[in-house]
């Protein structure tokens, strides 16, 4: 039968990777399906995009095999594994630290935050796309040497590629590959090494398009889909009468908590980093009796606090942790027993990643949700009902023209004499821009500065070059202002990207830190343990936010609506009409309204539009073509890039770009499609709808 089937099947496999099977299996003794699926075909050499459910042996499925591979080679060879975040790079190293020191091979990481000597080069390597847009650029090495640090790089695993794909940061990754089959292909030509082939493999539990992912990263590959779910429990449910009531964390996790005789690890989701800050200090002031231990993680807390609490997750036992989406994804912070969600995660694929951090290894995540808001709740149940059918709400991605710049300045960086020739440059780019595109794009980045011109092609400029000094050079990640926050005595760093808009304090890590001084960029903190002072005054600086459609998206699968049906609702003397399409919609039907209402300031969001000023025939009777909305997008670059939460970095682009990667997420005309044939009715979500007025 199948469990025989099964057993044959790992013994066939385990023979094919005998070197490594102890390595990485020897703990585990069977396979998971998803390991004898993915190994077979990673064996052959072949390129591959493997979706399964969060803990179901991934990494493993993708390692083991080309590590055999390499093996086999003699050791020769380099195995580099790419993942989004500093966090997931540490927990990796660490969980593959052990099986390649029984093999005898090398394993390294770099990052911004680890700079380990990568000489000589290790056989595994794992980095971010930040760092290997560095290496790239930095890691010449003489003939003797091998040419260059990444010049044997055999493999690349990109992990948690769903993070990547459809970003700036997966378009850089896209072009990162590019330049390194390049860098191969030259070290085959000067007998650096022997051969240029670069396996790919990408690992995600979360792709709503892998067909499109792989047309991305890896057009010649192939899917390997596991089906697979957890299971769910609520807890707290509360009755029929009472699902959308809101059910603040505050009073919901307090009464969890109280009496609870036996041990948990609780983890805590919230959307903000104060939230976190606020959330952690509540609760460690008003429930030190409970004998729970309370923890913080976001983006702004230093490496060595975040570490901390890591560590504390792992080994205390009983213990809250409240976190952005730093805890996502990957970190090892062992079994969670249960998942509270405060508010609703930003989109389905999110939610997945935050209910896969509970109970990894029973396959049963105990979730309870919490909501401030009413409105917020009955979207934490659209999410929900979206992940339970497996539907990830989510349109295609637009464009990343910004990129551009940040890559054809790398490249140019990359040369040896930091200058390259226009038949280098164009062989590069010229599959995304044709030369009249491509000429638009360095006269705009000559005359700002950030290019120069020598008669055969181009050399940086003076910001590039800062750029380089600064390391920015490696960087999409949109910067962002803000403060360091540090302990007056001690001169510990706690916290990064802090603004101070008033007031004397902050809960920065859910500390309650005194401020007593503001130098320059440098704010000096005392913590203390009295809460006199008011906390409203900070806030956190942000390099702007993707915006999702997938929370509008859901609610209208939730409410059994079909992509037709556009529900109206009258409060007081208002109308509203509710096109449950997300930022993208909000923002043509804002472009829409100018067009054939001028003078009127339209009153979208990415549920609902008010229809006060406006008339129904100018809706329900369309004359306007996508080519004059267009020429008004034209005049509003600026507005709709905010909108759709563009980078800023795009205002440094021509505006025929910036146009450009504006119409690939708006897809005009199939947005004045959905309006044409848009039906207007009431419905009996009335009391469901009213609350996303």
């Amino acid at each position: 039968m199948i469990r025989d089937k099964d057993l044959q099947a790992d013994r066939i496999i385990a023979h094919q990777i005998e070197r490594s099977w102890y390595a990485f299996f020897s703990r585990f003794g069977r396979l998971t399906h998803v390991q004898r699926a993915a190994i077979p075909l990673l064996l052959e050499g072949r390129n591959i995009l493997l979706c399964a459910a969060t803990a179901s042996g991934k990494t493993e499925a993708a390692c083991a095999p080309l590590v055999e591979r390499l093996l086999s080679r003699g050791g020769q060879g380099m195995i580099l594994y790419v993942t989004p975040t500093r966090a997931l790079v540490n927990d990796l190293f660490a969980r593959l630290e052990g099986p390649a020191s029984l093999l005898g091979l090398t394993i390294k990481r770099r990052t911004g935050e680890s700079r380990m000597t990568l000489s000589p080069p290790p056989h595994l390597l794992i980095t971010t796309p930040e760092s290997l847009d560095s290496m790239l650029c930095r890691g010449g090495l003489s003939d003797e040497e091998g040419g260059h640090l990444l010049s044997k790089v055999e493999a690349v695993v990109l992990d948690e590629i769903h993070l990547l794909y459809g970003t700036p940061r997966g378009e850089q990754t896209k072009w990162l590959l590019e330049r390194l089959k390049r860098l191969r292909l030259q070290a085959e030509s000067k007998g650096w090494y022997n051969h240029s082939k670069v396996q790919l493999v990408g690992l995600s539990a979360t792709v709503a398009d892998p067909q499109a992912v792989l047309d991305q990263f890896m057009p010649d590959g192939q899917v390997v889909s596991i089906s697979g779910s957890r299971l769910l429990k609520q807890e707290s449910e509360s009755s029929h009468s009472e699902k959308y009531a809101a059910r603040p964390i505050q009073s919901i996790l307090a009464d969890y908590v109280i009496g609870l005789q036996q041990k948990e690890k609780i983890l805590v989701f919230s959307n903000s980093r104060k939230r976190v800050d606020e959330l952690t200090e509540y609760f460690r002031r008003h429930h030190t009796d409970t004998g729970f231990q309370m923890a913080a993680h976001h983006a702004s807390l230093t490496k060595t606090l975040r570490e901390e609490t890591e560590r504390a997750v792992r080994t205390e036992q009983r213990i809250i942790v409240f976190a952005t989406s730093t805890l996502e994804i990957g970190v090892d912070i062992g079994d969670i027993d249960i998942v509270f969600l405060d508010g609703p995660a930003p989109d389905v694929a999110s939610f997945l990643q935050r209910i896969g951090r509970g109970n990894r290894r029973s396959g049963m995540t105990r979730l309870c949700l919490c909501a401030d808001t009413t409105k917020d709740q009955i979207l934490q149940y659209a999410i929900i009902a979206a992940a339970e059918d497996g539907l990830l709400c989510v349109k295609p991605p637009g464009s990343q023209y910004g990129v551009l710049r940040q890559q054809l300045a790398s490249y140019i960086y990359q040369a040896p004499r930091l200058r390259r020739g226009y038949a280098q440059i164009r062989s590069l780019f010229g599959t995304t821009l044709d030369d009249k595109r491509f000429r638009t794009l360095v006269d705009v980045m000559v005359r700002n500065g950030e290019l120069r011109e020598f008669p055969e092609g181009l050399l940086l400029g003076e910001y590039w070059r800062e750029q380089a000094t600064l390391g920015s050079i490696h960087s999409t990640i949109e910067g962002s202002a803000g403060n360091d926050v540090v302990d007056e005595k001690t001169g510990q760093k706690l916290a990064k990207g802090v603004l101070m808009q008033g007031g004397k304090g902050l809960h920065t890590g859910g500390r309650s830190l005194l401020v007593r001084r503001h130098i320059g960029q440098t704010i000096e903190v005392r913590q203390t343990n009295k809460d006199t002072f008011s906390t409203d005054g900070y806030s956190y600086a942000s390099g702007g936010a993707i915006r999702s459609d997938s929370q509008a998206l859901a609610l209208r699968r939730y409410l059994g609506l079909s992509e037709t049906d556009w529900p109206t609702h009258r409060l007081g003397d208002r109308e509203y009409v509710f096109h449950l399409g997300g930022p993208r919609r909000a923002a043509f039907l804002k472009l829409y309204i100018e067009m054939v209402a001028p003078g009127v300031r339209p009153d979208v969001t990415e549920y609902r539009m008010s229809l006060v000023g406006l008339k129904r025939e100018w809706f329900t009777s369309i004359s306007v073509r996508a080519f004059q909305i267009e020429q008004q997008l034209s005049k509003e670059l600026d507005r709709v890039e905010n909108w759709l939460g563009r980078p800023l970095s795009n205002r440094k682009l021509p505006d025929p770009l910036r146009r450009e990667e504006l119409l690939s997420w708006l897809r005009l005309e199939e947005e004045l499609a959905a309006l044409a044939t848009s039906q207007w009715l009431v419905t009996g979500q009335a009391e469901v709808l009213e609350y996303f007025v």
